[in-house]
């Protein structure tokens, strides 16, 4: 989730967009300024947000940078019973950042 507050002195906050590395991830035209995110792929991004208010004058927030992990593989392998319900399992987990 990607929130942001946006609030205007002389009017109204007609819509706040969101970008990520420039290109836009959508709009969301009322508050809370909040929008989901999902699939995103492991690398290094720049949020940001764009307020347009009810005249159409814009305001751009500073980047924001952030770093999506992907998942890390495990192997899981050996299984050794321990009682009727319990298992020992040994694990490797591959080398991710």
């Amino acid at each position: 989730m990607i929130e942001a507050s946006a609030t205007d002195s002389d009017g109204t906050v007609s819509s706040v967009e969101f970008f990520t590395n420039s290109v836009s991830l959508g709009i969301v035209s009322n508050s809370p300024y909040n929008l989901a995110v999902t699939n995103v792929a492991a690398g290094a991004y720049v949020l940001k947000a764009v307020a347009t208010d009810n005249s159409g004058a814009t305001n751009t927030s500073a980047g924001v940078s952030i770093s999506v992990v992907g998942p890390v593989p495990i192997t899981i392998s050996d299984p050794v019973s321990v009682s009727g319900t319990q298992f020992r399992l040994k694990t490797e987990g591959g080398g991710g950042t």
